[in-house]
């Protein structure tokens, strides 16, 4: 009797299984549709994906995303007549939902009825205005709209009405970025700050993202100012306004908040992170000023060390700076000075690495400026007695190399390239070697030395353009080797700073006008406009363009013309070449920059000739 008892549970076991096994295939259909449907919208059919959306909808499925799409499908069609009833359906089903009526609003503004777009909205915010989901729900709307202001002021509201809804300042900031209003931005990120003091990396990222344009930099320099006024005195925000003085060019305000920050809080590193940043930006006459300060201020002989040598190192950057811009006087004082700063430091009894790179300092300065490379040997020689790692070692080996190759003395060079292993330096090592093939003539090695380097440097590595260039010179081998050779003659003696030698073989070189002659002729330009040969420079331009009106870089020459041209006050004529580049080369890379010259020089000839 037990035994027939069962059958009745074994019928209600089969007709629950048979349902979930319906439930599972009428799930999986509807899945297939959706993925379907996602396929249609995704390639723009939205007629198709509407129809499927619609289907799964009708069949209970109600999800965020169905729901969403099913808008988007009648937004991209223009049916704001029947998303608006699609709306009002959904919200008589869930009146709570405070989504689907900034949608409906949104489908009012889109099908021009405006007036009742936001007097729905104006409605919500009055029922639901300590809600701060509806803030952001209507923000997001007006951004979709692209309406900016209406959707600042809906965040602004919404921080006053909430008083929490304070990270809506970086959405603020954003839409003033995206009307290009960078002050206001600035200001936004501002007080984004104030509530997350944390943020200060965040928002100074931010601030020098929008200053790569000047004026965005003035525009936030005076929006910060107003701020500060009404602020008080914000340590943080005030070193931002700084930097920005720097990124403007003002250094002299820039040091002056710098300096204030640091007497009132002499134990930050405020100063000297004003040193680096006008280091950075070449503004060495501020960074010395910095120095010499610190130095008068410290109190431990090593510290006195350590700003001493970064002061002899500004100097001999700023002296190579007025040197580039003929200042010669300036610069024989400049690097006197910095001749002084390293004695004194080699001279010192405190025992400090300083001292040790001072002797390296000084052999670049003889080096790099005096072009005393007897003495440069010697002090990096001496060098090598200190107490080094193995990067250093090489990194001295390197420069030691490098002049032993100036004063003519390969096989040293070689040696000394040999015994570095590190592996920051292989790469220019390996380069250096397939240069001092190529000086010697030996071509064949030479090209299969660069071309297994290009081979195993990235895209990205500032080595992979030179040696490209070595390359494609080096393809010349068949056609005119000897050519090569001496151009390998002639890089030889840059190498050994000989540069009036190379520009004569060049120069030469490129008068045969040989296949290789417009290359030549490029070389023999660079250096003679190095020397100040303005003539040679000018003659060796329109000797290529006479004879190798083809050649790839021709634009480039050109270009060069003209601004030599305007530097011997020949502006007719610069005038013309700048017109012939963007006549002959309407797609060069210095179109624009000719472009912009030609009309200045127009302004100016047009000047010179009124009475």
């Amino acid at each position: 009797m037990k035994f027939y008892n069962i059958l009745p549970d074994l019928k209600r076991t089969t007709l629950i299984l048979l349902l979930l096994a319906f439930a599972v295939q009428l799930s999986a259909q509807t899945d297939s549709r959706l993925r379907m449907a996602m396929l249609f919208k995704n390639s723009g059919s939205y007629e198709e994906a509407l129809e499927l959306y619609l289907q799964i909808y009708k069949a209970g499925r109600t999800s965020n995303q169905v729901i969403n799409d099913i808008q988007f499908c009648y937004e991209k069609l223009k049916r704001y007549e029947d998303l608006i009833a699609f709306l009002q359906n959904l919200i008589k089903k869930s009146p709570a939902r405070l989504e689907y009526q900034v949608k409906l609003g949104k489908a009012y503004y889109l099908n021009d009825n405006r007036d009742q777009a936001f007097a729905l909205w104006n409605d919500l915010l009055q029922a639901h205005g300590h809600n701060a989901y509806l803030y952001r729900l209507l923000g997001n709307v007006f951004i979709e709209l692209r309406l900016y202001d209406k959707a600042i002021e809906t965040y602004q509201l919404g921080i006053r009405k909430t008083k929490s809804l304070y990270s809506l300042y970086r959405e603020i900031a954003l839409l003033h970025r995206a009307q290009l209003d960078y002050g206001q931005a600035a200001v936004s990120y501002l007080k984004y700050l104030e509530h997350f003091p944390k943020q200060y990396s965040f928002v100074n990222g931010q601030i020098i993202a929008m200053s790569s344009d000047s004026s965005a930099v003035r525009q936030m320099i005076e929006a910060i100012e107003k701020y500060l006024k009404t602020r008080g005195d914000q340590a943080g925000v005030r070193q931002i306004l700084a930097d920005l003085y720097l990124r403007n060019g003002d250094f002299k305000h820039s040091f002056a908040i710098y300096l204030d920050l640091h007497k009132k809080a002499p134990r930050t590193n405020y100063l000297l992170q004003f040193v680096h940043k006008a280091s950075q930006n070449q503004a060495y006459e501020f960074a010395v000023k910095g120095l010499k300060l610190l130095m008068e201020q410290a109190s431990q002989p090593g510290q006195k060390q350590q700003y001493a040598f970064q002061l002899a190192r500004n100097y001999f950057a700023w002296a190579k700076k007025l040197s580039a811009r003929q200042q010669e006087k300036q610069a024989r004082q400049t690097i006197k000075l910095a001749m002084q700063v390293i004695d004194g430091l080699l001279h010192s009894k405190t025992k400090t690495s300083y001292r040790w790179n001072a002797l390296e300092l000084r052999g670049d300065i003889y080096f790099n400026y005096f072009q005393d490379i007897d003495q440069a040997i010697k002090d990096y020689q001496n060098y090598l007695q200190a107490p080094l790692n193995a990067q250093q070692l090489d990194r001295v080996r390197f420069k030691l190399a490098k002049s032993h190759l100036a004063r003519g003395d390969i096989a040293a060079a070689e040696r000394l390239l040999r015994q570095i292993r590190t592996k920051k330096l292989r790469s220019l090592v390996e380069y250096t070697q397939a240069e001092l093939l190529f000086y010697v003539g030996r071509l064949t090695p030479a090209q299969k030395a660069f071309a297994d380097l290009s081979v195993k440097l990235s895209p990205g590595d500032s080595l992979k353009n030179n040696v490209l260039q070595r390359l494609l010179l080096l393809n010349h081998i068949r056609q005119d080797s000897s050519t090569l050779a001496e151009m390998g003659r002639a890089e030889f003696l840059i190498a050994q700073k000989k540069l009036s030698q190379a520009a004569n073989i060049f120069k030469e070189l490129a008068l045969k006008n040989g296949p290789l002659s417009p290359q030549c002729a490029e070389r023999a330009v660079h250096l003679f406009i190095k020397l100040e040969k303005w003539e040679e420079a000018q003659s060796l331009i329109a000797h290529a363009l006479q004879h190798s009106p083809d050649y790839v870089n021709m634009d480039r020459l050109l270009f060069t013309l003209g601004g030599i041209q305007e530097r011997q006050k020949q502006p007719q004529k610069a005038f013309n070449t700048y017109r012939l580049i963007i006549t002959r080369y309407p797609d060069s890379f210095f179109v624009e920059q000719a472009r912009e010259r030609a009309r200045w020089l127009k302004e100016k000839l047009k000047q010179e000739q009124v009475p």
